[in-house]
């Protein structure tokens, strides 16, 4: 008798030992073994696998997981296929093994021989799921009901000629759940219609089991995804995607949308986008309800697709994309649900809904309509009902949610989605150019800046991290960590060139040409002439923040030890000349430690003067830092200006957590 095992060329050792057993176990019997060349699941693309001539059955999810097919099963799915077509070729019944099978004490291979003389087809192996009666037609055989583990059987030609056919050509499912079927004993009713024209097998199972997988099996699969079960807890595969996906957006100003367009082009994701230079009809969702223009826009868009196409939707203004989009495919098929909601924590817009949703290890427990995926079919379901645009989109989708209608799952544990409101200090961007958690500890790849101003302050100082590369920006900075004192409780640090200084002032001027000029901030006891660099670029505030955070804060901890620094409070530039500001009075900064930069030097007067240290900047150069502790013992003052235009960059820094 002819017996074949199924190895893929890279498990040499996983080959080397099956050999090893079969061959002790086989000793002296009338039994040859061939090892079959296992088709590499990974390696196989849906447009290769069309090329090849197959399809899968797009629509398939595995009934207990409710997840979609793997890499590694389509690969098991051929290797098994083309064995059954070898056995029609050699016109034998024939065993077909997989590399992790080990041999039981009860396995007489006579006894197979028997019994695929009489029947069709024997499982010599099998996990029987569920509790139902069996048939017993022998002491050691049943008629068996639905079964996993099809990892070692015995079938005839004329089995392996009803299971091959076109219908499964072109719709492949894994053979585990492809031989119940035919066999007749599958409970998954949509399967059973679908694939109902197929002569059904006459199918038997010894009892108890002549072999099974070794012991780690499931550990070391090619076939399962890490994670699916507790028993399937291997590196194995990644879900096949037999499906096209499509990521739509709306935005009526274009200007807006530029951080998510941009991430977009970085990652090379094609963004549609819906609503461009039309009249926004949804209300006004800054401050209230709104946003149904958006389900409207989307829902006209729907009906082109198929029902197994996947939709990727996302805010226009607020969100940023930050991975592939095969990437994103696979963290959205890990959830093993239709579609996936971001999730936040706060409970938006009616809060009366707070208790319906069921609370979480993180609190991110309410539904986030700003980012969504799915499938088609499902979310044609779920935008049935009719929305006016003008009414809360969130509110909407909360409601389907809740009425547990719709295969919707929330993505609490941010691994897909990540909303920024009320996660602002668990939210970082690391070395790898990541977006990190450190509350769920997962790497989200898609960031929604909802919420109020420090949440969109986060999202920016993110969007900067991630793509400072690509915004051409010329902020040299010569920032070294190295301090030292040039005055009482005075010290001094080397911070920007002269090059980007000069930038700068060009920078301001022309901003402030454009807008309201250098002016005070309204109700400041100590007016100045004074523009905000946040007015300037966001990214060169950003840029300032990351070199204070790296190089000037941890100075000032070490050197103020146990100082702790809390961030910027104020970044601004002042401007002194004789037509607008001359000089600013004596007084004291609202800020733990101050820091003057000398933007330029092409003035006469206008010196920083400290009083009680009789400490004047004159001397320091354009581009340096000069920081002091601020509340108490430092009052300073600026000198009259008697010649020119002085610039500085001023620093304040926040007293505590939260200063504003």
């Amino acid at each position: 008798m002819k017996a074949f095992v199924i190895n893929l060329s890279k498990n040499v050792v996983k080959f080397d030992k099956f050999k090893k057993r079969f061959d002790s176990f086989f000793r002296d019997q009338e039994i040859t073994l061939e090892r079959f060349d296992a088709f590499n699941g990974q390696l196989i693309t849906y447009e290769k696998l069309r090329k090849m001539g197959y399809d899968t059955y797009s629509s398939w999810r595995e009934p207990f997981y409710n997840r979609k097919q793997t890499h590694g099963e389509i690969g098991c799915s051929l290797s098994h296929l083309h064995l059954w077509l070898k056995c029609i070729q050699l016109n034998e019944p024939i065993l077909i093994f997989e590399d992790d099978v080990e041999f039981y004490s009860n396995f007489n291979l006579e006894r197979v021989k028997e019994v695929l003389s009489k029947h069709e087809y024997v499982y010599l192996s099998r996990k029987k799921i569920g509790n139902a009666e069996e048939e017993k037609i022998a002491d050691d055989l049943v008629v068996p009901s639905f079964s996993y583990w099809n990892c070692a059987y015995g079938i005839t030609p004329a089995a392996a000629k009803k299971l091959c056919n076109k219908l499964y050509y072109k719709n492949l499912i894994i053979n585990d759940e492809y031989i119940p079927i035919v066999l007749g004993n599958s409970p998954v009713k949509h399967a059973n219609d679908f694939f109902k024209e197929i002569p059904k097998i006459k199918g038997v199972a010894f009892t108890p089991n002549l072999c099974a997988p070794v012991d780690g099996a499931f550990a070391e699969s090619d076939t399962e995804i890490s994670g699916v079960a507790a028993c399937y807890t291997g590196a194995g595969t990644s879900y096949f995607i037999d499906f096209d996906t499509y990521v739509y957006t709306v935005a009526t100003d274009l200007e807006k949308a530029k951080q998510l367009t941009a991430s977009a082009k970085h990652n090379r994701i094609k963004v549609k986008v819906l609503g461009a230079k039309e009249d926004w009809t949804g209300g006004d969702i800054k401050n209230g309800p709104g946003g149904g223009i958006k389900i409207n826009l989307l829902k006209k868009e729907l009906y082109k697709h198929k029902d197994d196409d996947v939709i990727l939707f996302v805010d226009g203004y607020d969100v940023l994309l930050n991975d592939s989009l095969d990437n994103i495919v696979q963290t959205y098929l890990s959830f093993h649900s239709r579609v996936v909601f971001a999730a936040e924590k706060n409970c938006w817009p009616n809060k009366e809904l707070q208790s319906s949703f069921v609370q979480t290890a993180y609190g991110n427990d309410y539904l986030n309509s700003g980012c969504y995926i799915g499938t088609a079919g499902e979310l044609k379901k779920i935008l049935a009902e009719e929305i006016q645009n003008s009414e809360d989109d969130q509110l909407y989708f909360q409601q389907k949610y809740l009425s547990s209608q719709f295969d919707i799952t929330l993505d609490v544990h941010t691994k897909l989605f990540q909303c920024v409101a009320r996660d602002e200090d668990v939210i970082s961007v690391n070395d790898d150019l990541k977006i990190h958690n450190s509350e769920t500890n997962n790497f989200p790849k898609i960031l929604h800046g909802n919420g109020g101003e420090y949440s969109k302050e986060k999202f920016d100082h993110c969007y900067y991290q991630l793509f400072r590369a690509e915004l051409n920006l010329v902020h040299r900075f010569v920032c070294d960590g190295m301090i030292k004192a040039v005055g009482p409780e005075i010290l001094l640090m080397k911070f920007m060139t002269k090059e980007m200084c000069s930038d700068m002032i060009q920078l301001a001027e022309m901003t402030a040409k454009r807008g309201d000029g250098f002016r005070p901030l309204p109700g400041d006891a100590y007016p100045g002439q004074e523009i905000r660099i946040r007015d300037l670029d966001r990214n060169l505030y950003y840029a300032i923040e990351d070199n204070l955070e790296k190089y000037v804060y941890p100075a000032l901890e070490k050197y103020y030890k146990p100082l702790h620094m809390h961030g910027i409070r104020d970044l601004f530039i002042i401007r002194y000349n004789k037509k607008t500001q001359k000089s600013l009075d004596l007084h004291n900064d609202i800020s733990l430690i101050s820091g003057s930069v000398k933007l330029n030097d092409n003035y006469t007067g206008a010196e920083l003067y400290f009083p009680r240290q009789q400490f004047y900047n004159k001397d320091i150069e354009v581009g340096d830092l000069i920081l002091w502790p601020s509340q108490v013992t430092h009052p300073h003052e600026s000198l009259p200006v008697y010649e020119g235009t002085k610039y500085s960059l001023v620093l304040w820094t926040k007293r505590f957590r939260g200063d504003s």
